[in-house]
């Protein structure tokens, strides 16, 4: 772990805003939750002991190219987030659980391209590297929209980056993760 922090102090700022496009999304609460999502499906994309148990996070999916009948792959996963029950203010808890989350799928971007997802038989993949910076305080209790996408992808390694903005769209966090990836042979 590398971290580093700073005292808040007044300086010179400005903030990153959403596209218009952010303006548009679905809201949070029209679309299905995960575990409906999932339930949903003629076959579950994932292991279902995983695709199946609590996160601790209400996940709302905007977009997947396992989210419906006609797969995407051109784009990665954006979704809305936030905690499923109510999370005091304490020092940093807020930033922590969101760093929690971010683990969630992000590395997943990486096998968008391919067609596949870390469930796959023919995959083997492993977390390397995990970044990620808080721009503005984070509060959990409310939706997060975190934009997923991959970036690239050789040597069987892959890097996928993330945004996330809160409702007012502002941004509050950006995060990219490495991850090995390698497709078994099947017999």
């Amino acid at each position: 772990l590398i971290a580093s922090f700073c005292q808040e102090d007044k300086g010179l700022e400005f903030e990153a805003k959403a596209s218009e496009k952010f303006f548009s999304l679905p809201p949070p609460e029209t679309l299905p939750t995960y575990e409906d999502l999932m339930q949903g499906m003629d076959n579950v994309p994932f292991d279902p002991s995983w695709a199946f148990r609590k996160h601790g996070f209400d996940r709302r999916i905007v977009q997947a190219p396992w989210a419906n009948k006609k797969l995407d792959m051109s784009i990665g996963i954006k979704m809305w987030v936030k905690t499923d029950g109510f999370v005091d203010q304490l020092t940093n808890l807020h930033e922590s659980l969101l760093i929690y989350q971010s683990d969630e799928s992000l590395a997943d971007n990486i096998l968008i391209p391919f067609g596949l997802t870390w469930s796959s038989p023919q995959v083997f993949m492993v977390s390397l590297d995990h970044c990620m910076w808080i721009h503005k305080p984070i509060n959990v209790n409310e939706w997060l929209f975190v934009e997923q996408e991959p970036v690239t992808a050789s040597f069987e390694r892959g890097l996928s980056r993330a945004t996330v903005w809160n409702s007012d769209g502002v941004l509050v966090s950006t995060f990219l993760q490495e991850a090995l990836f390698r497709e078994r042979r099947m017999n």
